[in-house]
């Protein structure tokens, strides 16, 4: 997409605090030693694509980003092979950009939190939007191939703003997110720590929001009524596939960034949006803009 970049990247002394990309995250509820195999199988399948452009890594227990060391990546298999390593927290971000701490478009995410009687966990592979610029349906494949057969409970991918909720520009990017929630509204937007807090708390289990594709595990799909029932819901510019542990629902034949300015892209993630409205999770905290209300809009931006 042409001058993306020039939208969505913004800098502070030649340094980027948000960085626009393409994403797949997936969510998880329940303790990440009871489907070690899903979250390693996406973590060595995220790898296997930008493995080679990943140059800082971080974890829960560090201050900030260091140098990837030759081990570095071998440390969240090597977390969730054995229950005995069980922790309250873990966490490891990897990113390519050029400085330490900064967003990049080439990045991977695992972040557990097994402190509750109710663990929740996140997974997130962040890719150029290149990949997606000629042949949408890589984005597509790739998440099959990281979701089929694994025991997530949902998830979603398409265009998505990369930022760091703890840097120095922390504050300056929830600005900007802001301003890109009101336009663009195709683009995700993410805390991880408040979106947790949300479907921990949320009863039945439930989505954050959609976005072009948007996954499903077994009982969300089984909410909804099964893929027959979704598909006769759904405009039929969207489709649903099966997969072994759920569903991936596409909102159109490639994503969007959802500039307001033209509405027509925007409908097959609006008639998705209509049918999974009652699955999105209540009450969830705000992470960007200057009121709270700000980010309820903006996740309930496709109900219908």
């Amino acid at each position: 997409m042409k001058d993306i970049t020039e939208q969505f990247d913004f800098l502070e002394e030649g340094v980027n605090y948000t960085k626009i990309c393409v994403d797949i995250t997936v969510y998880w509820r329940g303790s990440v030693f009871d489907r070690a195999d899903s979250v390693i199988g996406f973590y060595n399948g995220a790898l296997a694509e930008i493995g080679a452009e990943l140059k800082f890594f971080r974890t829960g227990s560090m201050s900030g980003a260091k140098k990837l060391r030759s081990d570095s990546l071998k440390m969240v298999p090597y977390w969730f092979v054995d229950p005995k390593r069980r922790r309250g927290i873990h966490m490891m971000s990897l990113e390519g950009g050029a400085h330490a701490n900064e967003p990049s478009d080439c990045a991977i995410r695992v972040v557990v939190n097994e402190e509750h009687d109710e663990p929740i966990g996140v997974a997130q592979l962040c890719l150029p939007v290149a990949y997606v610029s000629e042949t949408p349906e890589r984005l597509l494949n790739l998440m099959k191939k990281l979701t089929d057969g694994a025991d997530f409970e949902s998830g979603h991918a398409g265009y998505s703003l990369n930022w760091d909720p703890t840097g120095e520009h922390a504050f300056e990017a929830k600005l900007k997110m802001g301003q890109i929630a009101r336009r663009y509204l195709g683009v995700d937007l993410f805390n991880h720590v408040p979106t947790r807090i949300a479907m921990r708390k949320a009863a039945p289990c439930g989505i954050k929001c959609i976005n072009w594709l948007t996954l499903l595990g077994i009982s969300l799909t089984e909410r909804v009524g099964g893929i027959a029932r979704l598909e006769s819901k759904l405009s039929p510019k969207c489709e649903v596939h099966g997969l072994s542990g759920g569903v991936i629902i596409m909102a159109g034949d490639r994503p969007t960034t959802g500039d307001c300015n033209r509405q027509a892209a925007l409908a097959p993630y609006r008639s998705v949006g209509k049918v999974l409205a009652p699955l999105r999770v209540p009450d969830h905290p705000a992470f960007f803009g200057s009121t709270p209300s700000e980010t309820g809009r903006w996740l309930a931006r496709f109900d219908g």
